[in-house]
Parts: C-alpha cells; sequence; structure tokens
C-alpha cells in the first residue's frame, strides 16, 4: 500500500509539473505579465484566454475523452487505426471550421465583445486553439492513459520553455503588450506540434476507419455539453464581467482566479495518477476496490492541504508577485480554491462513471445543470456587486457539480469511500481555514510564521480525531 502511495505521490508530481507549465504559464509568467501589462490590458489577454479554451473544447467536439477511454479498450493494430482516423479527423474538421469561421469572425466577434476586437486577439485565441486540438491533445492522452508521466511532462517543459522565452521577448522587449504574450502561445503550440507529430507517428495507422470513429462518437459525444459546461463553470465569469465592469477590474479578477486556479492544477495532476487505476479497475475485486478508494481518501487530503496552503497564504503570494493595482485581488483566492476543492472532490466519482461504467450521460446532464446555475448567478449578481461575485458563484457551481456527480456515480455503482476519514480531513481544514485567516498580523513575516502554525494546527486535528489507522502510525514511525 505504502509504495502505490508512493508511486501516487511521484506520478502526481510529475503530472503537477506538466500541467503547471502549460495550463498554469499565465499564472507562472503573472510577475511579468503584472509589471508590464496594466490591468486593462490583462483583462483582454484573460478575455481571449477564455476564448482559445472554449474554441479548443469545441473543435474538438468531444473526443479527447475517447482518446483516454479506447487505449484500454482497444489493442494492437485496432488502437493504432482507432488514433490514426481520430488524429486526421483533429486536423481536417476542425481546421475547415475555423477557415469558414474567418469569412464572418469580425462580425461575429465584435458584437459580442463589446471592449476587446476580434483582429489581433480573438483570431489568435482561435488559431492557438485549433493547433493545440490538432497535434498535441493525441500524444498528451496517449501519455496520460499509458501512465507515462515523464512523457507527458516533457512535452509540457518543452512547450513551457519556448513559450516563456518567446513571451519575455514579445512583451517585455518588444513592448508587444497583450498581442505579443498571445502571439507566444501560438509559436509555442506550433513548435510542440512539430514535436508531437514525432512522438505520435509510430503510434497510429493512417486510414480514416469511419466504424471507429462512429463508436468514439457515440462515447464522446454527451462529453461535448461535459467540456463546454466546464469551460462555463472556469471562464464565462471573464465573458460576463468584460460586459458589465471596466477591463481593469476582469484583469484583476483574473490574477485572484489564477492564483485560486492552481488547485485545479494540482486536483488535476493527483486525477491523471488514478486515472490508469480506474481504466483497469475489476469491480469484482472488492479488496482492489478498497485500496483504491483509500487512495482517494490520501488524494483528497493532499489537495485539502493544498487548499489550505492558498487560501490562508494569498495575501502573501499576491503582495509579493504584483503591483499594488492587483493587490485587491486577493478577496477572489480562498472563493476560488474553494470551489476547485469541490472540483477534486468530483474527479474520483467522474472517473467512477466515465471509465469504470462508461456512462457519460450522466455526466453531462450534471455539468450542464452546474454550469446554468453559475450562468444565471453571474447574470444576476454580477451586475450589483461585481468581480467579488463571479468567484463566489464560482464555489457554488463547483459544490452542486461535486455533490451532484458523486449522487449518480453512488446510484450506478456505490464503492466503499471512507467516509469517516473524509469528514475529518474536510471538518479539520474548515476549522483551520478560520483560525488561519482570523490571526492578528503585525509583520509580513509574523503573518506567514502564524498561518504555517496553523498548518500544522491540521494535522493535531487529524490525529485529535483518529484518521491515522495502525499500518499509518507504524510507517510515520
Amino acid at each position: 500500500m505504502l509504495s502505490e502511495l508512493k508511486g501516487i505521490f511521484v506520478r502526481s508530481g510529475l503530472y503537477a509539473a506538466g500541467d503547471i507549465l502549460t495550463k498554469g504559464l499565465g499564472l507562472l509568467l503573472l510577475p511579468l505579465y503584472t509589471a508590464y501589462l496594466m490591468p486593462a490590458d490583462y483583462g483582454i489577454l484573460a478575455v481571449a484566454n477564455v476564448v482559445s479554451a472554449v474554441a479548443g473544447i469545441v473543435l474538438t467536439l468531444g473526443l479527447s475523452g475517447s482518446a483516454l477511454k479506447f487505449y484500454y479498450e482497444l489493442k494492437g493494430d485496432e488502437r493504432k487505426c482507432f488514433y490514426g482516423s481520430l488524429w486526421l479527423f483533429l486536423i481536417l474538421v476542425p481546421g475547415v471550421i475555423l477557415i469558414l469561421i474567418e469569412f464572418s469572425a469580425n462580425s461575429l466577434f465584435n458584437a459580442f465583445f463589446t471592449k476587446v476586437p476580434y483582429s489581433p486577439y480573438m483570431r489568435l485565441a482561435l488559431w492557438t486553439a485549433y493547433f493545440t486540438v490538432a497535434f498535441t491533445i493525441l500524444p498528451k492522452e496517449l501519455f496520460r492513459a499509458a501512465g507515462r508521466a515523464i512523457g507527458f511532462t516533457m512535452l509540457n517543459v518543452g512547450q513551457f520553455t519556448l513559450a516563456s522565452g518567446l513571451t519575455i521577448w514579445l512583451v517585455v522587449g518588444l513592448r508587444q503588450g497583450a498581442a505579443g504574450a498571445l502571439w507566444a502561445s501560438l509559436i509555442s503550440v506550433v513548435g510542440i506540434g512539430i514535436v508531437s507529430t514525432i512522438l505520435l507517428w509510430n503510434s497510429v495507422h493512417f486510414n480514416f476507419d469511419l466504424r471507429l470513429l462512429k463508436r468514439a462518437f457515440l462515447y464522446s459525444f454527451p462529453l461535448l455539453p461535459h467540456f463546454l459546461s466546464h469551460w462555463v463553470l472556469s471562464g464565462s465569469d471573464r465573458v460576463i464581467l468584460e460586459r458589465y465592469v471596466p477591463l481593469s477590474d476582469v484583469g484583476v479578477y483574473t490574477v485572484g482566479y489564477q492564483i485560486g486556479s492552481a488547485m485545479m492544477l494540482f486536483a488535476i495532476a493527483g486525477n491523471n495518477s488514478l486515472i490508469p487505476l480506474f481504466g483497469a479497475l475489476n469491480v469484482s475485486n472488492y479488496r482492489d476496490v478498497e485500496k483504491l478508494m483509500q487512495i482517494v481518501t490520501y488524494y483528497i487530503l493532499g489537495l485539502t492541504i493544498i487548499a489550505l496552503g492558498l487560501s490562508l497564504f494569498s495575501g502573501e503570494i499576491i503582495y509579493t508577485l504584483t503591483p499594488t493595482d492587483y493587490h485587491h485581488a486577493v478577496v477572489v483566492v480562498p472563493w476560488v480554491v474553494l470551489g476547485y476543492l469541490f472540483m477534486a472532490l468530483y474527479f474520483p466519482a467522474v472517473d467512477v462513471l466515465t471509465l469504470v461504467v462508461g456512462d457519460t450521460r450522466r455526466v453531462a446532464i450534471c455539468t450542464v445543470g452546474a454550469a446554468l446555475v453559475n450562468v444565471g448567478l453571474n447574470l444576476w449578481l454580477i451586475p450589483k456587486y461585481g468581480a467579488i461575485a463571479a468567484a463566489v458563484t464560482t464555489a457554488i457551481a463547483y459544490m452542486l457539480l461535486g455533490t451532484g456527480i458523486f449522487a449518480f456515480a453512488h446510484k450506478v455503482l456505490p464503492v466503499p469511500y471512507e467516509y469517516k476519514r473524509i469528514g475529518i480531513i474536510l471538518g479539520g481544514g474548515f476549522v483551520t481555514f478560520l483560525v488561519g485567516s482570523n490571526l492578528p498580523s503585525v509583520s509580513f513575516v509574523s503573518s506567514i510564521l502564524l498561518k504555517a502554525l496553523s498548518i500544522v494546527l491540521f494535522i493535531a486535528l487529524l490525529w485529535r480525531n483518529r484518521f491515522f489507522n495502525q499500518q499509518e502510525l507504524r510507517a510515520l514511525k
């Protein structure tokens, strides 16, 4: 058991590094962006990145989910034919869609976005999404499915290195602002796409097998509204904010959101390590299921500690990394972290539904429902209360999503979660946050020390409530 936990920890660390280096690029370059971009420019970049994210979801038509699922079901040449068909589809069909969009996009986007023009910002965002879909998704999904964390991470390290260098050159050196940051993203995706093509070449047979594509669509199509709804949950707030508040407020909100969304990167990294275990799970072997649920408990424990760290130290992080204009972002972070902690709790239930049961319909229903609640609350509350309303609705929507998905998964396939131990973790985390966030702050250093002690309080609460079993106590000794 301990050796498996060690393996999970190592792979999670590698996946976290890989995800942070690509999805967290804006977070890692935050000091640079906030030093060389005014809040309004940062708001433009935030909206363009949201458009790129949703375009990537639409252009895949949900097929990234099938790339992961069928790795475990297909073998040998049939698997290679499947990935060859999928790759050709992702190159050709999204390319045609994007060319058609170009003919009417200028008027369409300018009518929808009142402050961010289509050219050059939205155009760069869309083409970045295309090259991501066409040339980088499949290799990364293959690495995830096979548990090859090193290969997954190296692709992301390469993309991060290229994007960082180009961003420094274009934003700092040439002072091209938000457009420079978007050009850096596009060029880095093209570069890593070439490397990904080389890596994928021997894993595919190029053909257009309609039978395999149909099978992929039947599984994946319900995931398209699911993926779109995730975009709504994680990105529609900035689109709505763009219409109701100044771009400078969007920029400040985005800084807080990016720091809080580091929680999402760690949650995804941990789940990437769980995916092969759920994919290969034999539900008839109760001991294997029980062991996996013990691992899930420690997944929740690790992410709760990370959530406490991000929430309690959000002020120190923002004051250190950003100029004064961005300091109000501190109020956003705890709400976003809370939302993504609920998302972390949702992942194991989703793995049960999609990888073990193969039921994507229930996942789509629940995600769409949470997304509609999120949009409704944002449209109602943002005009009245501004950016903080978007942060609060993020937490509410992810709470609904997590509880809804859990209820569906438990109905279809009840698995023996360690409910008592998970309750101890979440209860202790809540108490620790209340104590740590209300500590007096005399100086920067004393604030850090007192909050670090509150994390020790969390461990003490676990010990006091007998969270650790005898095997774990022996291992700790």
